[in-house]
């Protein structure tokens, strides 16, 4: 079992101890709304990072010789060239998730699906828009395209209990129409579709864990039924399927094992590929796949570890991309939906959804610790953490998982406790849970909104027993009860309900008093309203459409409001969860990549001309860099005024594009990028900031442009600096080195779940860190199956795979005993740990 553990110094900021404590201020109703103020900025937490691809959808074009790849999050279909190794650029960008890709193999056409438009788009191999496929659901995740350069389109999603397939005309002329059988031991659950030459239709049955065939009379029009294979060895979630016909293959993807299993075309098992980690070749939720039909080479979406891989006809690694890796770097966030802050240490622990993990941050801004990746681990393995609540009695963290419907459960020191809920997402078990979209604690109680589900959900917060359901259904549709604050006078909820556009107010017990909002983007009125959080008698409501938090008294007048579309100290982009502790709020800023804090007990100052300083610390301005992959911008904002922001653009100067991290594209115009910054007091006056830019390449040159704002929005002169990638890389002959932090030399610590972490170093990129473990007594060592024999080396989970330097880490479960812990070493080149630190301990 593996855990990934991204910790580093826990530093408490001494000097921001007090400020958060002078905070801690308990305002009556009264005086709250008899003057509201607008509370004044102090501080933001995070910046903007996403990873450079989130590959879902991969087709191969046997035209152009170009791997298609369908980066889900970032909106964007992404070009690559030579194998995968060399990127070409995006298709024009057309708005919504990007899911399957699919190529025409006649004519190189380029289509894929867009779930937001409910359509196929198609493109020309030049990039060319030609036409927009309209369908009939949301729902169509998979589709391919037949040799006739025909559309064949899966309709359906996990909650369905029958599914359709589809035919379209590439002009959008829908052709068939079939309801598949549904006489299987399950319903369906069916994410991907291919079809050969001679009109065999393969479907991969995830809640059957089964690949169907049908054949197709184009006479007749008939579908029916061939036979169906695979069930004894497929996993419960199969996400892709790939057919390779000259060589009388089919593959498909098994992110529940994170697995591709081959097959022949009779359904004969021959080989599974891969296996759960982020070392290449292996897998972390693959997704879509596509084979070159000339080499008979296996293209794989590899969502989890934010690339795709490429593999030969038998299954050996060819290589992985982008290279170098593109992860998004720590301490910034992607879509962070929700956050929660500490009420004893001033600690802020937030949901980084779309990074599929959650971060702990310090006081004073640092990052002190980031947990999970995407994938099946029972521990730390996330699915789209979308809620965190810290329940301050037990001094636990809860995490949400959107799509993993599941709620787990970790100590202060993001040690795992327990997983609450079921989570099989199937048709027959919708779960305990199905959407969390927010957990508050009050009275030893955990509140669960779910914006699928029709209920408040209340459990103990100490034994995990659910206690009670509070009805919020509104008898349509799902109840959209994104968020939910608890009045601490009263223990009443306000519940937010975008479904609804309004507040719902309810008692302990859960008998609704009263509603206030109605729909519209008036005063008082919401769009979209997420979260609430009451302090002072006063609650306050983000509405992520309007990008504003809104206040009322806790009857229900509109007080006051602030926000609007931007990057300001007091402008929002589609901020969701919302917190309070003592008088300060921490608002999910979700766009903007960051956690924006406000205090309710300062008003926001009168205005005051100043105008802030900032400094580039690194890179130097000219500086020629030697290696490729992500640059740290640094240095030092100042402001009598306070600081607000920190923000960099990049341009790249071959062709004038501009970085834009909320996208990990390139785009025409001039794009602002939230830097994270530290500081031992906020407000504070002087900040550090470091804004990590990931995707230098070889060859190029960057104009990097920083400016800092002050709280009031005043903005400092523009730095800049200059620098460029050498377009010949001199040989990598360094050797990295590998550490082992944790047990300490000969330390002795309880037996059982043994947590191994440590860090490892390169002059260029760390490519894998593996252990052995010996049992000194026995002279055996522990095995991958977890038997004792042979030397073997176990691999760990790197918490920066492709990066210089990166922490890693592994759990392992031991008895008893006399133990030595031998850590390897190696980077991108192959080049391995000389030293190869060798570490005595023990268990009682």
């Amino acid at each position: 079992m593996t855990k990934v553990v991204r910790s580093v110094c826990r530093a408490l900021s001494a000097a921001l101890v007090p400020v958060i404590s002078a905070s801690l201020l308990v305002i009556s109703a009264g005086e709250a709304s008899a003057a509201w103020s607008q509370p004044s900025f102090v501080r933001s937490v995070g910046g903007i990072g996403r990873p450079g691809v989130f590959a879902w959808g991969l087709s191969y074009n046997p035209v152009t010789d170009e791997v298609i790849v369908g980066d889900y999050l970032n909106f964007r279909v992404r070009r690559y060239a030579d194998g995968g190794a060399r990127f070409l650029g995006d298709l024009p960008a057309r708005p919504g998730e990007v899911w399957a890709t699919g190529v025409d193999p006649r004519n190189g056409d380029i289509y894929y699906s867009s779930n937001w438009q409910q359509s196929i788009e198609r493109f020309d191999r030049f990039g060319n828009h030609l036409a927009t496929v309209r369908l009939s659901s949301g729902w169509n995740s998979w589709f391919d395209v037949d040799r006739n350069g025909d559309l064949w389109v899966v309709y359906g999603s996990p909650q369905s209990t029958s599914y359709q397939l589809q035919r379209y005309r590439n002009d959008g002329t829908r052709l068939n129409t079939w309801t598949l059988p549904n006489s299987f031991p399950k319903a369906m659950t069916i994410f991907g579709v291919g079809v050969t030459s001679d009109d065999r239709v393969y479907l991969p049955d995830s809640n059957n864990k089964q690949i169907q065939v049908y054949r197709f009379n184009r006479s007749s029009g008939a579908l029916t039924f061939d036979r169906a294979f695979g069930s004894s060895v497929l996993g419960g979630d199969l996400r892709g399927i790939a057919i390779d016909e000259a060589n009388g293959w089919v593959y498909t993807s098994d992110a529940a094992a994170n697995l591709v299993r081959k097959f022949t075309l009779d359904g004969t098992f021959v080989m599974g590929i891969g296996g759960a980690g982020s070392t290449p070749g292996k897998f972390q939720a693959p997704r879509q796949l596509d084979v070159d039909p000339e080499t008979g080479e296996l293209y794989v979406a590899d969502f989890g570890n934010w690339r795709f891989q490429r593999f030969g006809p038998n299954g050996g690694l060819i290589g992985a991309y982008p290279n170098p890796a593109q992860p998004a770097a720590l301490g910034h966030l992607a879509h962070a939906a929700d956050a929660v802050a500490d009420p004893a240490t001033g600690d802020l622990w937030v949901a980084d959804t779309y990074n599929q993990r959650f971060q702990r941050f310090g006081p004073d801004g640092a990052l002190t610790g980031a947990w999970g990746y995407r994938g099946g681990n029972p521990e730390y393995g996330q699915n789209y953490p979308s809620a965190i609540g810290f329940d301050p009695v037990n001094r636990r963290v809860w995490v949400g998982q959107e799509e993993g419907r599941v709620i787990k459960i970790y100590d202060d020191d993001g040690g795992y406790v327990a997983t609450i809920s079921r989570g099989p997402k199937t048709p027959e078990n919708a779960g305990y849970t199905r959407n969390v979209t927010d957990i508050d604690f009050f009275g030893g109680k955990a509140y669960i909104a779910d914006e699928q589900y029709d209920k408040i959900k209340v459990v103990d917060a100490n034994t995990f027993v659910e206690l009670a359901e509070i009805d919020v259904y509104n008898g349509s549709g799902w109840s959209g009860a994104h968020g939910l604050g608890i009045d601490p006078a009263t223990g009443n909820l306000y519940v937010a309900t975008y479904t609804e556009d309004r507040i719902k107010v309810y008692s302990p017990g859960g008998s609704l008093l009263r509603t206030f909002g109605t729909s519209g983007s008036g005063d008082g009125q919401f769009t979209s309203p997420r979260d609430v959080a009451i302090v002072g008698g006063v609650a306050y409501v983000t509405d992520a459409d309007k990008s504003r938090v809104q206040a009322f008294s806790l009857d229900g007048t509109y007080l006051g409001k602030w926000g609007g579309i931007g990057t300001g100290p007091y402008k929002f982009r589609n901020p969701m969860g919302i917190d309070v502790v003592g008088s300060l709020l921490y608002v999910s800023d979700v766009e903007n990549g960051r956690i924006t804090v406000f205090d309710t007990a300062a008003p926001k100052p009168a205005f005051v001309f100043h105008k802030p300083t900032v400094t580039i610390t690194a890179p130097a301005d000219g500086q020629i860099l030697a290696v490729e992959g992500p640059i740290s911008v640094e240095g030092v904002a100042a402001s009598t005024q306070f600081v607000g922001n920190v923000e960099i653009s990049v341009q790249r100067a071959s062709d004038g594009l501009w970085w834009n991290g909320r996208t990990a594209s390139w785009e025409v115009a001039p794009t602002v990028n939230l830097a994270p910054w530290v500081a031992t007091s906020a407000p504070a006056t002087q900040a550090s900031y470091a804004y990590v830019f990931p995707g230098a390449a070889r060859g190029q040159s960057y104009r990097i442009e920083v400016v800092a704002r002050n709280r009031q929005d005043t903005v400092s002169a523009t730095k800049v600096a200059t620098v460029q990638v050498s377009t010949e890389l001199p040989p990598d002959t360094t050797a990295p080195n590998a550490s082992l932090t944790s047990p300490a030399r000969n330390a002795t610590v309880p037996r059982g779940i043994v947590q191994l972490l440590g860090g490892a170093t390169d002059d260029r990129a760390v490519g894998a860190v593996a252990v052995t473990i010996k049992d000194v007594d026995a002279g055996t060592y522990l095995r991958p199956n977890g038997s004792w024999g042979a030397i073997a080396w176990l691999p760990t989970v790197l918490a920066s795979p492709g990066a210089t330097a990166s922490g890693w880490s592994l759990d392992v479960d031991l008895p008893r005993g006399n133990f030595k812990v031998m850590v390897r070493a190696t980077d991108a080149a192959g080049n391995e740990d000389a030293t190869k630190p060798n570490v005595p301990f023990g268990t009682s």
